[in-house]
């Protein structure tokens, strides 16, 4: 093969196998004559396949020839590491299913090398292939192959740099398992290596991983690889399924940063995860309790996970409906985690909550045979006394118990041992876990429901052993529900401990629903009695009461069945209790003892209720014989402080005394009406008003006049208590007996007392509400007397002078009953209750019509502003019970106008009272009053109420402090007050500004009165109503959202009221809602504003609909607007509503919707959004709408196909908009070109990679086909060109390089030439960063262009190097063709002709003597890398671009630019050291290139910075090709040896002083020439040029040259280069030795005195000494000059240092070396100094060997 190494030499090299052994020998032969590593690659590129094919050859002298071959080309590739190898070809080879399996023993080796020289990017590529070589090869095959990928996955530093998209399932499935199950294992491996083997392996699969998990993986980089491996496994393009098993491995993880990764994508891809998947699951449980088959090898199978990794499990199985049918494995994976080697406290808790799942998810048929087992385990883990359970795990265990026990009773039917271990455990326990025991057992409850009779005496037994009245709460409940459940309602033991054990303050209504059976009555009782625990005298009253009525209820159940236990009204079963006590009248003394001995313990109302009932309904000769035994007991109670009961106990007592009629103690109760205590007259006062009471209903003569009169005094004359207390006893009378008979004249003053205290403001409320109750039952007893009615009226409403609303009621009670007399409904029967008047029932003289009358004109329009309240009070008192009486149905209209005017009134209770009035005045009105009524309320409901119209000035337009004080001190209420506040600001025009704030006040009010007053209409009008739902409803959806609390209140009572389905009214009208919340959303009013705001974000998942998606353009438009709005509030209202449009958008734009309905909301709602929302200025708008796009993105994927384009324009916008201000500030301030600008630039490019909207932008990549190509790229291009700031241009440029990777190649070929056009233009950004990016985005576009868009991309960077010097321009071309050989080698390798030449120039841009670290540093370096990806050496390289590089040299030499011209003479100075020894054609070019004028070389007279550099490189064509250059015949060469000469000497000679720099290359330059060339006959003119030379430079101190480009060159560095060129140039020949060498060596001596450097004195010594080797040794007689020297050498001082000394004794051994007719002549002076030196030297500094060496010879001359 070539030098180059890379074309074959041989046909055969292209053949897959060799013929025979002499094919083997002759490639044999061309890997013995690679000499250069380039040479070694290209053989190994071309031959290795072949020999590898080769080894399977059935031949064995060919098989031997191969081996012997490869065993050569092994020992080769060993030492050299930096050769590649052909990779991809072997494992093309590898994966080929008819691979022999030689040929794979070997190759396995050969992969493994030549992989492990990859860099990683290039590892990660081969991916695919190394997946695909596993498919049915051998284990160990395919453990090393998966041993290299992880190992690949270590190295990586950055996730982004793995493939996403690499698709793992390409490979068939049995392969795909094996590389998942390798990766678990590689997972689970610890860190700490152990013989002993860890949990989740079997004995097998680990020792076969440490096997090939070499000692390179020790912990830090295993952890590195398992990151790269969770990354990796994350990036895959794979069904999560698949992958779930090795992200829950990786999440259990003890190192943070591989736990992190795994737990964050887990996060991501929850609702990815089908954990339905029967598969999935049981590969969970497997890797849960261990893979442990019964035929397999002990040392097979596989342990259980270790306990972190259970607990990430667990929950998993925890989510999985299909993990709790799946039978025996769910008993494993509890038992496992229960009771398994690495179990845990916290094991146990998850295990145990997995139970809880699999009770709730199992089918029956699994349930009923996993059951059994799982409660075997919790009841020992119960039961654990070795490791007790913590207290929540205590309590999840009796959960599981009771949860097992609901889906299978009979686990627990007979198991009394655990039910009562479970009660125990309550009792032993603390808080927590009694909580949880008692929930546990509530659920057991349930299991005993319908429980056999056989059973219940133990489960009583069971309920007994825990009963106590005053144990704890949580027992109590407990028992409570197991009763309720187990027991049947008439089982008497069960109901007796209900009774005792419900709170004495809480009802009991489950112990007898409603037609359930009861206990007999008989039993019950005997029950009770029997009991020790119901101990009257110990017990609650509250406890006695529930057993008393329940006793009650059994009785009225025998006669009632359907009665409930606890009804509203008592009196309602007195009938039925009747009945009972008519059908067995032996019940009733018992019934009767038991309550009347309570209550004689007991102070009790309800029990007073009870006693009081039998005395209405019992055989009354039975009670009374009883009870006038006990008359005493009676009187006694009486006397009780408690009012209630005093009054009750009265009536009791009343009741007693009429039993005996003719010895009732009428005496003694009116003497002790005189009584001064207040208990004793009261208990009079009552039991007289009684005893008139039940005497008047039984018809019973009584002559009650006097104590009537006493007590009418008494409410006339005594203090208030005993008045109130008059008032009140005569109040239960007046109903039943006609107190007029009284005299008129005290009549007369109990009526006056009535009416003061009625009007006093500061009479008590109780004494008020006794008069209200007196003048109300007043009218019904002297039912004909009219005036007095009148009277009793007038007084009444005399009251509404006082505002105190509370009493008000009580007066519209007492109106009522003045209004209707007689007809008012009483209890006058026990056992008939009362009812209201008829319909057609009017009173006699319109009674009711003229209060209704009075009440419409006089109140309802008064001006005072408590009246309307009282108004409003007194119609709903009067016309709730009669709506439809003649008297009110008359005035209906009258009634409708004054309630509609009270509807607008401020006060929430005058509108609430109005609209009851008014629902019950719409039941009586006739259809037209109907309609007319609903037709006014939706006209204020939908334009608010009329206007203030100011009468008299005082009328209430604001209400008490809403508008704060006037200067003096009062509210602003009225009309005048506004006035006198404009008069005293001067600002007569605040008035109308106050009156329309009061109009608007007033519209509000009314709307709200409307809401209260459609609350109750509709609930009446039903089906009237229904006509206006599509202008009622869309109002009414705004204003239930309205931001003042009381109007929203209200119309969330009207909207409950009106729609009975929600869902079904608003999509039945949607579109009239959303017109309406459109138009409102631009309504002048800011509560209308922030109504409609609240309403749209209700409306948002309606609004998405095939009826309104015309309308969701305009709806987002409208919010935008609103989000600016000057009010607080409107725009916090309207940010929630745009927040909720949002997620309605991406919830409808989801899998979910159907893919037309999707593509329709895209269509409508992208423009909106793209066009205005993410480009707002309102960053609330401009954030949520760039969010929704981003969320979009994520959901509709394929559906966004046609609106890529206009995306990824707005998207590569916003990346720029996102990014603070101030960072932009930070990057101007840091300084331009600086160091901290370049990195904060970095940061901010890296910041905007990985932000959302590039995120976004990457998934839109995927979604570029035929279809929206061109307009990606359009769009892509507008953007790079458009872009303004720093993160725009680094975005698109990336988003450019996203598009190359998940897009076909054949798909953007088309387009990329305007891509890489628009780019390239951006490669002169100012910023480096930006450049930086361009250039590695460009390089990915090369890789899919086509070759001329290539060619012509790479001649602009050529033009650029070499028409743009600036330091800017040279590291941009160098990093684009770096960057483009880096990521498109295959495009770029076309161009080699092109781009190397270039590469080799720009290597030398800057001087490699120079010190690192500077940018031009890495443009040398990019440089390099180009040139090393162009060719496989340097030397073949430039045998191949020789020609092109010197084409360029010339093109930079003839630049304009010093630095280029510099750049060139560096050139040409390498490609002499690498060209020139090998082949001399091409000095003359060299040297005509480096010598010429025209380009600045050594004929031009001008000095440049840098042409030092053209010095320098002719004297490394001297130095290099000396011999060459003086052997040219003469002519052929167009500059001679003797003219080089000339010309270096000249430019030497005239250089100018200042220019040191190029002094000290001169003199260099000036040497080799002289040296190499042999141009000894212009020595003396040198000499005189140096000697010049060295004298001015001792005159100069170290300054700074005045070539300010150059750098400082210190004069000693001068002296030295000056002194070298003295003796390097010195001659050869005897004939110019003659006259030159005295001269020199005193110049050289004269050097070292002036200069005085310990630097410069060893190389003067060290010159002195080349002069003396290269004296002629025959024919010169050098005494003289021998002698001066020595003299001169010893009269300095010389040995400071061991250098010093050791060119010193140089210096003399050269001298002592000459001919001996000169050492011997010298004077025995100098030869006895020298001696004594070295002698001194010797023995003071003989430790040092090379000055003990020279100081011997030295001697030993001497």
């Amino acid at each position: 093969m070539g030098e180059d190494g890379g074309k074959p030499e041989s046909e055969f090299a292209e053949k897959r196998t060799l013929g025979g052994p002499a094919e083997v020998d002759r490639v044999g032969f061309v890997f013995a004559q690679c000499e250069t590593d380039g040479q070694l690659e290209g053989a190994v590129a071309r031959f290795l396949l072949p020999l590898l094919h080769t080894v399977a050859c059935h031949h064995d002298h060919t098989r031997s020839k191969v081996m012997e071959v490869l065993v050569h080309v092994s020992k080769r590739l060993k030492s050299t590491p930096q050769i590649r190898l052909p990779i991809e070809d072997i494992l093309h080879a590898f994966s080929q299913p008819d691979a022999s399996s030689f040929f794979m023993n070997f190759a396995i080796l050969y992969v493994k090398m030549g992989y492990s020289r990859l860099e990683t990017a290039r590892k990660i590529e081969l991916f695919p292939l190394l997946f695909r070589c596993i498919e049915k090869k051998p284990v160990g095959h395919q453990m090393s192959l998966l041993t290299l990928v992880v190992a690949a996955l270590g190295e990586v530093e950055d996730a982004s740099e793995l493939a996403s998209g690499l698709r793992l399932l390409e490979t068939n499935a049995t392969s795909a398992e094996t590389i998942l199950q390798f990766f678990c294992d590689v997972l689970l491996l610890p860190y700490v290596r152990s013989a002993e083997v860890p949990p989740g392996f079997s004995e097998s699969s680990y020792k076969s991983l440490q096997q090939y998990l070499d000692s390179s993986f020790k912990e830090e980089f295993l952890e590195k690889v398992k990151l790269g491996l969770v990354n990796f496994v994350s990036s895959l393009d794979v069904p999560e399924n698949r992958r779930f098993s090795v992200i829950v491995i990786a999440s259990a993880e003890t190192h943070f940063s591989v736990a992190a990764a795994a737990d964050t994508h887990l996060k991501k891809n929850t609702d990815a995860v089908d954990l339905g998947d029967t598969v999935l699951v049981r590969k969970l449980c497997t890797l849960f309790c261990g893979d442990k088959k019964p035929n397999s090898k002990p040392e097979d199978k596989r342990s259980a996970a270790p306990a972190r990794l259970k607990l990430k499990i667990l929950p998993q199985l925890t989510k999985s409906q299909a993990a709790a049918n799946l039978g025996i494995e769910v008993i494993q994976v509890v038992f496992e985690a229960c009771f398994g080697a690495s179990h845990s406290n916290k094991t146990r808790q998850a295990a145990l909550l997995f139970l809880h799942h699999v009770t709730q998810a199992a089918k029956q048929p699994v349930i009923n045979q996993i059951a059994p087992v799982l409660k075997a385990g919790c009841v020992k883990l119960l039961n654990d006394t070795e490791q007790p359970l913590e207290r929540r795990s205590l309590g999840l265990t009796a959960m599981a118990i009771a949860k097992l026990a609901l889906r299978k009773p009979d686990l627990m039917r007979n198991d009394w041992a655990l039910l009562s271990a479970l009660f125990a455990k309550v009792r032993s326990e603390d808080r927590d876990v009694r909580l949880a025991m008692q929930e546990s057992l509530s659920l057991l409850a349930d299991v005993y429901t319908d429980l056999p009779p056989d059973d219940f005496r133990h489960l009583e037994t069971v309920l007994d052993s825990v009963c106590d009245l005053y144990a704890d709460l949580t027992l109590q409940l407990i028992t409570l529900k197991f009763v309720q459940r187990a027991f049947p309602s008439h089982h008497i033991p069960s109901r007796f401990l209900l009774l005792m054990l419900c709170s004495p303050n809480e009802p009991c209504p489950a112990l007898a629903s409603k037609g359930s059976k009861c206990p007999e009555f008989k039993p019950m009782l005997d029950h009770i009695k029997s009991d020790k625990r119901f101990n009257l005298s110990g017990l609650e009253v509250a406890r006695v009461e529930r057993m008393c009525l329940y006793l009650r209820h059994c009785l009225v159940s025998s006669a009632d069945p359907e009665a409930d236990f606890a009804p509203q009204e008592l009196r309602v079963q007195s009938k039925s209790l009747h009945s009972a006590f008519s059908k067995n009248e032996d019940l009733i003394m018992p019934y009767y003892e038991m309550v009347a001995g309570y209550l004689k313990i007991h102070s009790s109302l309800k029990l007073a209720f009870l006693v009081k009932e039998i005395f209405m309904i019992g055989r009354r000769e039975i009670i009374i014989e009883q009870s006038i035994k006990e008359v005493s007991v009676f009187k006694r109670l009486t006397l009780c402080y408690q009012q209630d009961f005093r009054i009750s106990s009265c009536e009791l007592y009343s009741l007693v005394l009429l039993g005996k009629s003719d010895k009732i103690p009428l005496g003694e109760l009116i003497s002790e009406l005189k009584s001064e205590k207040l208990e004793s007259f009261s208990a009079a006062c009552f039991t007289l008003a009684f005893l008139v009471k039940h005497a008047s209903t039984r018809n019973i003569q009584l002559e009650t006049t006097k104590s009537m009169h006493l007590i009418m005094g008494q409410v006339v004359n005594s203090q208030s208590e005993r008045s109130e207390t008059a008032l009140l006893a005569l109040s239960e009378c007046a109903a039943f007996t006609d107190l007029s008979i009284i005299p008129q004249d005290e009549f007369d003053d109990v009526l006056d007392s009535c009416k003061k205290s009625l009007s006093a403001t500061d009479a008590r409320n109780s004494r008020k509400e006794a008069v209200c109750a007196f003048l109300g039952n007043l009218c019904i007893g002297c039912c004909p007397k009219h005036e007095l009615k009148k009277k009793c009226i007038d007084i009444l409403l005399e009251s509404s002078k006082v505002k105190q609303h509370d009493i008000q009621f009580f007066v519209g009670g007492a109106l009522l009953k003045c209004a209707i007399g007689d007809k008012y409904p009483l209890w006058r029967d026990w056992l008939s209750p009362p009812t209201w008047p008829d319909k057609d029932c009017g009173t006699e003289s319109s009674l009711l019509g003229l209060l209704l009358d009075r009440i419409l004109k006089e109140y309802c329009t008064s001006l005072i502003p408590h009246l309307p309240q009282t108004c409003a009070i007194w119609l709903s008192e009067v016309l709730g019970p009669l709506p439809g009486h003649p008297d009110v149905a008359s005035r209906s209209s009258s009634i409708q106008t004054a309630l509609m005017r009270l509807l607008s009134s401020r006060d929430e209770m005058t509108q609430e009272l109005a609209s009851t009035a008014l629902g019950a005045l719409f039941n009586t009105s006739d259809e037209t009053q109907k309609k007319v009524l609903i037709d006014h309320m939706m006209q204020v409901f939908s334009e608010g109420g009329s206007k203030h119209k100011i009468q008299s000035g005082e009328e209430q337009l604001f209400s008490e402090g809403e508008l704060g004080q006037m200067p003096t001190g009062g509210s602003i209420t009225t009309y005048k007050d506004l006035c006198s506040l404009a008069t005293d600001m001067n600002k007569p025009d605040l008035v109308y500004k106050f009156i329309n704030l009061a109009n608007h006040n007033l519209m509000w009010n009314s709307r709200k009165g409307a809401a209260f007053g459609f609350s109750y209409l509709a609930k009446e009008a039903g089906e009237e109503l229904e006509q206006y739902y599509p202008s009622l409803l869309p109002k009414l959806y705004r204003f239930k959202n309205d931001p003042n609390p009381q109007v929203k209140d209200a119309m969330q009572r009207i909207w409950n009221s009106v729609v009975t389905d929600p869902k079904k009214m608003i999509e039945k009208f949607s579109v009239e809602i959303s017109c309406e919340l459109l138009s409102s959303l631009q309504n002048r009013e800011w509560r209308v504003r922030e109504a409609a705001c609240l309403a749209t974000s209700e409306f948002s998942s309606h609004l998405y609909e095939k009826k309104t998606l015309h309308q969701v353009p305009e709806f987002w438009l409208a919010v935008f607007r609103v989000c600016d709005d000057i009010k607080e509030s409107v725009r916090a209202a309207a940010e929630r509503s745009l927040a909720t449009l949002s997620r309605s958008a991406v919830k409808c734009c989801g899998p979910d919707s159907g893919p037309l309905a999707r593509a329709a909301i895209l269509d409508t709602l992208l423009p909106v959004l793209v066009q205005t929302g993410i480009i707002s200025n309102v960053k609330s708008v401009s954030s949520t709408s760039l969010q929704c796009v981003m969320e979009i993105s994520k959901e509709s994927q394929a559906a966004l196909k046609p609106h890529v384009p206009l995306l990824m324009q707005a998207l590569l916008q916003s990346v720029s908009e996102m990014e603070p201000s101030e960072m932009n500030y930070l990057s101007v301030r840091a300084g331009e070109g600086s160091a901290a600008q370049s990195m904060l630039d970095s940061m901010r490019a890296s910041s905007a990679k990985s932000s959302g909207p590039m995120d976004c932008l990457s998934r839109l990549t995927l979604q570029i086909d035929q279809s929206n190509v061109e307009l990606v790229v359009d769009s892509l291009a507008s953007s790079i060109q458009s872009a303004v700031a720093l993160t725009g241009k680094t975005g698109a440029a990336h988003v450019v390089s996203l598009l190359c990777i998940n897009c076909p190649s054949a798909l953007l070929q088309p387009h990329a030439g305007k891509l890489v056009k628009r780019m390239t233009n951006k490669l002169s950004d100012p910023n480096v960063v930006v450049r930086n990016a361009f250039s590695s985005s460009i390089a990915n576009v090369l890789k899919v262009s086509k070759s001329s868009v290539v060619e012509k991309y790479l001649v602009k960077l050529k033009n650029w190097c070499l028409e743009k010097p600036e330091a800017g321009w040279q590291e941009t071309c160098a990093r684009a063709m770096a960057d483009a050989c880096r990521l498109a080698p295959d495009a770029m390798s076309h161009h080699s002709a092109l781009v190397a030449p270039l590469a080799y120039v720009g290597m030398f841009a800057t001087d490699p003597a120079v010190k690192k670290g500077t940018s031009a540093d890495s443009q040398a370096d990019h440089w390099e890398s180009v040139w090393s990806s162009c060719v496989k050496g340097t030397e073949s390289g430039l045998k191949l671009y020789l020609d092109e590089v010197m084409d360029l040299c010339s093109v930079l030499l003839g630049s304009q630019s010093w630095e280029r011209k510099a750049q060139s003479a560096r050139v040409v100075a390498s490609l002499v050291r690498h060209v020139t020894r090998r082949d001399t054609s091409h000095l003359d070019r060299f040297l005509s290139l480096l010598c010429s004028a025209g380009g600045g070389g050594l004929q031009s007279q001008r000095y440049w910075t840098g042409k030092e550099a053209v010095m320098q490189a002719v004297g490394e064509v001297c130095q290099a090709a000396g011999q060459e250059i003086q052997a040219a015949p003469h002519g052929e060469l167009q500059f001679p040896p003797h003219k080089i000469a000339e010309l270096v000497t000249a430019q030497f000679s005239a250089n100018p002083a200042s220019l040191r720099t190029y002094d000290v290359s001169g003199a260099v330059c000036v040497g080799r020439v002289y040296r190499h060339l042999s141009q000894d006959a212009l020595y003396p003119h040198l000499l005189q040029i140096l000697q010049s030379k060295l004298k001015k430079s001792y005159a100069v101190r170290e300054r700074r040259s005045d070539d300010d480009s150059g750098p400082e060159i210190p004069v000693g560095k001068l002296q030295t280069e000056l002194v070298r060129c003295v003796s390097t140039a010195f001659p050869d020949q005897l004939t110019d030795q003659k006259e030159v060498a005295a001269p020199a060596v005193e110049t050289l001596l004269e050097a070292m005195v002036q200069a005085g450097d310990k630097g410069i004195v060893r190389v003067v010594l060290e010159s002195v000494s080349t002069i003396f080797d290269r004296l002629e040794r025959v024919g010169g007689n050098w005494l003289v000059l021998v002698e001066s020297t020595v003299n001169s050498l010893s009269s300095l001082d010389l040995f400071t240092t061991d250098t010093i000394r050791i060119a010193y004794f140089k210096c003399l051994f050269s001298i002592a070396t000459l001919p001996n007719e000169c050492t011997e002549k010298l004077p025995e002076v100098a030869k006895a100094q020298l001696m004594a030196t070295s002698e001194y030297h010797k023995t003071n500094f003989g430790s040092n060997p090379q000055l003990l060496d020279h100081v011997q010879k030295l001697i030993s001359i001497l």
